[in-house]
């Protein structure tokens, strides 16, 4: 693995709703840390409030001049799964790219997240009656994706809303 010999930002990911134990963490052991966050109103009736919510569920930045010391202690903070990374080792964010991200700080209002589905990913249905059901994508027609599901003693097909899915981390099957 080679690291690079200034300070870059580099993308962690973290369990979920661990943000908070990673933040104290780094910063302990002063590594610079960015969870960015925007402001969404409540969308219940019966109160307005303003709801803070994470622009990348499951993911910081953190910035430092890797080195194999530095990654090992990283890697040991309380909550943190991994850094981003490729067969070459954490992958570097450009700065521009962290400063875009810090352009949605200020933002308030409903952000959209896509998840990229692809052919062959393993998914879980997290809404409807057949919550808690998984499956393999098997086709994407806009606007339903196919996932096959193994039951025993055969194999069925369904067609399911992109929306009412979850990505299952770390499993491909294609």
């Amino acid at each position: 693995m080679k690291y690079l010999t200034t300070p870059h930002w580099y993308v962690l990911r973290i369990r979920s709703n661990y943000d908070e134990h990673v933040q104290k963490g780094l910063t302990s052991k002063e590594f610079e840390f960015l969870y960015p966050t925007y402001q969404e109103k409540s969308k219940r009736k019966d109160r307005k409030k303003l709801l803070t919510k994470p622009v990348f569920h499951g993911y910081c930045f953190v910035h430092v001049q890797l080195t194999p010391e530095s990654h090992l202690e990283i890697l040991k903070t309380h909550g943190v799964i991994d850094f981003l990374k490729n067969t070459n080792g954490p992958l570097p964010v450009e700065e521009s790219e962290i400063n875009n991200v810090r352009h949605i700080l200020d933002y308030i209002g409903q952000l959209h997240q896509q998840t990229r589905l692809e052919k062959g990913l393993r998914v879980q249905i997290i809404q409807g009656p057949l919550t808690g059901l998984t499956g393999v994508i098997d086709s994407i027609k806009d606007p339903w994706i196919q996932i096959h599901v193994d039951p025993i003693p055969g194999a069925i097909t369904l067609e399911v809303n992109p929306d009412d899915l979850q990505l299952l981390e770390d499993e491909n099957y294609s």
